[in-house]
């Protein structure tokens, strides 16, 4: 009878065990990237109002007619660039990143440093991943949303 009550505890904190890790596992979501099937969503943006995460192409009141924002979802989220042009149509600032930007730290956030970005410089788009521009290394999911981004917000521009 003994031996049975022991058995019968082994079975009840085993349950509640396994429940735990199930609730655990439940709860803990995680980060899967876009298939490869789909092409990236784009945004453009022209900057209108000062908010670095406007959602529609507007002019920026600085330089009206040669500022524009465009995002394109990444990895793990939109991936916002702010363009700049000259007045020769190349490429003369660019920022990225955003205040919603989730690119996986030490990876995908390689496309917010000037080590990325400053390969945009004087170039005029449209540009290409691994022609024009060198993907980040393990970040080619928020290398091609920048580079995506970069040829709305010039489209963007162009079309103006």
């Amino acid at each position: 009878m003994e031996n049975q009550k022991k058995w019968a505890g082994w079975l009840i904190a085993g349950l509640v065990a396994a429940a735990g890790v199930v609730a655990v596992v439940m709860t803990t979501g995680t980060a899967e990237p876009p298939a490869a099937t789909q092409p990236p969503a784009v945004t453009v943006s022209p900057m209108v109002s000062p908010s670095p995460e406007a959602t529609q192409p507007t002019a920026s009141p600085a330089a009206a007619d040669r500022t524009a924002n465009a995002s394109a979802i990444g990895y793990a989220g939109p991936v916002l660039v702010r363009l700049t042009l000259d007045d020769a149509g190349a490429i003369s600032a660019i920022d990225v990143g955003g205040a919603r930007f989730l690119e996986t730290e030490g990876v995908g956030s390689g496309v917010r440093e000037e080590a990325f970005t400053s390969q945009f410089i004087g170039k005029t788009p449209p540009l290409e991943l691994n022609q024009d521009i060198d993907a980040v290394s393990g970040a080619t999911l928020s290398s091609q949303a920048a580079v995506d981004a970069v040829n709305e917000a010039y489209a963007f521009l162009e079309a103006r």
